[in-house]
């Protein structure tokens, strides 16, 4: 018996002129919103397909007096991969190593709990800032000559420092993968490790 009681009357009732009125404003809205984005799309497809050519993969940027003459993206695109890729080979095994030690060890106790609080609070930092932060720390102080300007660039900063600071925004993605898949271990699997003889070492890495 629940502590308010609908007459089955009003359950079975039609819809209101009201209700009806209210659903297909809904649906008006969705679907004109729904129109809107399939036609920014289209758009730019039909005006950015035209310009494009296999040559912008593989020639680097130049300024041309026609669509034809301009070069390509080759530079961007292979500073974007060996930025991630460094990126990468920075945030993993230290994700992996805090994602491990927070979840199986988590000693001293004060220590893990400042590290789950920066962790978190990395997560919750716009990317932007976190850059702005890594130009202000490798452009100044003894970190200064980890970001020499390539070419005279104002702004061409070193991959290190780049990757540096992309490695903060994927390592608590990381740490918080690897804390839920260990965590979600069953305790009689452990407990079988532990009954052969494995250490907590050996387990963790089985």
């Amino acid at each position: 018996m629940s502590a308010i009681e609908i007459p089955a009357a009003e359950l079975s009732a039609p819809w209101r002129l009201r209700d009806r009125l209210g659903l297909a404003f809904a649906w008006f809205l969705s679907l004109l919103f729904c129109a809107i984005t399939v036609a920014i799309v289209l758009y730019l497809l039909v005006q950015g397909l035209r310009y494009v050519r296999p040559s912008l993969f593989v020639t680097h940027p130049a300024v041309g007096f026609s669509e034809n003459e301009t070069g390509g993206f080759l530079d961007p695109l292979i500073g974007t991969f060996a930025v991630g890729l460094m990126a990468m080979s920075i945030a993993l095994p230290v994700g992996l190593g805090i994602g491990v030690w927070l979840s199986e060890y988590g000693r001293p106790f004060a220590l893990a709990r400042a590290a789950e609080s920066t962790i978190e609070m990395i997560a919750g930092t716009p990317s932007i800032v976190l850059a702005l932060f890594g130009t202000i720390i490798f452009q100044s102080g003894a970190l200064g000559f980890l970001s020499r300007t390539s070419n005279g660039a104002v702004f061409g900063r070193s991959f290190f420092a780049a990757a540096t600071m992309l490695s903060f925004v994927a390592m608590p993605l990381i740490v918080a993968s690897v804390r839920e898949g260990l965590q979600a271990i069953p305790g009689h699997v452990r407990e079988a490790s532990y009954a052969v003889g494995k250490t907590k070492i050996a387990t963790t890495r089985r």
